[in-house]
């Protein structure tokens, strides 16, 4: 007996990504920075990802892996997560949790916010990974 599973297609309206802004740094390289309160903040690795990835024209496959629950499920109980923490409660390498936050900024299930001048992720209260 084989497997009859459905595949389902799901359209999801992705809105443009915030503009970061490009200046030079000191050795006249032009860098991303996110502005907050007057202030440029580097956008890190993620940002840069996500960024690129909601410009693209085609799809953006994204599996319900083990980090993914286990992310879902830690911000259910907390207000946002650290890459580090998330590289820890999901026991995966940095670039595979880049990886995963940009796929899912990208998408409009999470958010980055700044906390004590640091980028961390949150839910987006506007779309739900179901």
């Amino acid at each position: 007996m084989g497997d009859k599973r459905k595949n389902r297609l799901r359209n999801i309206h992705i809105p443009q990504p915030p503009q970061a802004h490009t200046a030079p740094d000191k050795d006249n390289q032009y860098k991303a920075y996110i502005r907050v309160a007057d202030e440029n903040i580097p956008a890190n690795e993620v940002l840069l990802l996500s960024w690129k990835k909601s410009t693209r024209t085609s799809g953006l496959l994204l599996p319900l892996t083990r980090p993914v629950a286990k992310l879902m499920t830690y911000l259910e109980s907390h207000p946002y997560i650290h890459i580090r923490k998330f590289c820890r409660i999901a026991h995966i390498k940095p670039t595979t949790a880049s990886e995963i936050l940009s796929d899912l900024m990208a998408i409009n299930t999470l958010k980055y916010t700044i906390v004590n001048k640091q980028i961390v992720y949150a839910r987006n209260p506007v779309t739900t990974l179901s």
